[in-house]
């Protein structure tokens, strides 16, 4: 039986999608969740300190440029890899060796780290194709690359999935939708319960956002107006989402956020800014609309000093 070992992006539904496609497909694989910016560490400590594997993926993620070198340097390394990756940024780079698939979006529309590694699975036969899983994977990729809220027909679904995330957590998120796809392979569905702990969490989450939009200050970050403000990982989209639906009272380009209980900033659109652009010269990357890079960039501590002494000076 041949050992397996998943890297996927652990701090989102796509790269958990990673998880529980890993999870039907194979048994008992290994499962290395990482966050934005330390997979090339969690991927060599584990190679070094971990026997041998038969088959490797990434997904929802891409290994930097330097260690792509290096795994297409070792035959051992290269044959047994395979990165599933939709992010932007990563084009023109790590795109170019073999065992990287990468596919910001084709003839069936944007895809996601779910839906590229899913459509490996099923064309190999490593998982058989169903219609609850079909449903699954769509859901994840239309909140994932920000196309659920243009989709009247499951647009809302994709929203509650993400949901159902936030309200219980990575690991019991894995759990319950484990158990949905087990209990009935040709439809996708909530249960009265996994329903009424969407809504409950919806109704107090709108109470927290709120209250994090009266903290936003405006600053300008290279000649555009920027909300700064600093909050938890968990509310990141839906502050940007709540301004937009307001017709953007703030008049600001996009959302700089320091997450406090993360490493890294995200930054989300409110204008049409190319994000991907802005986080790449903070040392980060991502999408157009949604975007991220590490607190630790030295360029970020610099503007973060500027933007807390023009917040003192306002005072």
């Amino acid at each position: 039986m041949n050992k397996v070992l998943i890297f996927t992006h652990g701090i989102d539904i796509d790269g958990f999608g990673g998880a529980i496609l890993g999870k039907l497909a194979f048994k008992n694989p290994k499962i290395v969740f990482a966050d934005n910016f330390n997979l090339d560490e969690l991927m060599i400590s584990t190679l070094k300190n971990d026997a041998p594997y038969d088959e490797i993926y990434v997904t929802d993620h891409c290994p930097s440029y330097a260690l792509c070198e290096k795994i297409e340097s070792s035959k051992a390394l290269s044959l047994v890899i395979k990165v599933f990756d939709h992010h932007i940024s990563r084009k023109g780079k790590e795109e170019n060796f073999d065992f990287v698939n990468l596919v910001v979006g084709n003839e069936n529309g944007k895809q996601s780290g779910t839906s590229l590694f899913y459509e490996y699975l099923t064309k190999t036969g490593k998982l058989k194709r169903t219609g609850s899983l079909d449903m699954f994977v769509k859901l994840t990729t239309l909140y994932d690359t920000w196309e659920w809220k243009k989709d009247k027909e499951f647009g809302m679904q994709a929203y509650r999935l993400n949901t159902l995330f936030q309200a219980v957590g990575r690991d019991r998120y894995i759990e319950i939708v484990g158990n949905i796809l087990e209990r009935n392979p040709n439809e996708f569905k909530f249960s009265v319960k996994e329903n009424k702990i969407v809504d409950n969490f919806i109704r107090d989450f709108y109470s927290q956002i709120d209250n994090y939009i009266k903290k936003i200050k405006i600053v300008d970050v290279d000649g555009l107006k920027v909300g700064y403000v600093e909050l938890e990982d968990l509310y990141k989209n839906d502050i940007a989402e709540v301004l937009r639906n307001q017709d953007n009272p703030l008049n600001i380009s996009y959302l700089m956020m320091p997450l406090t209980d993360r490493g890294s900033v995200s930054l989300r659109n409110i204008e049409n800014v190319d994000l991907a652009d802005i986080a790449t010269k903070f040392g980060g990357g991502g999408h157009r609309s949604a975007a991220s890079f590490p607190k630790s960039n030295e360029e970020f501590k610099l503007l973060q000093h500027k933007i807390k002494d023009n917040l003192s000076s306002q005072k």
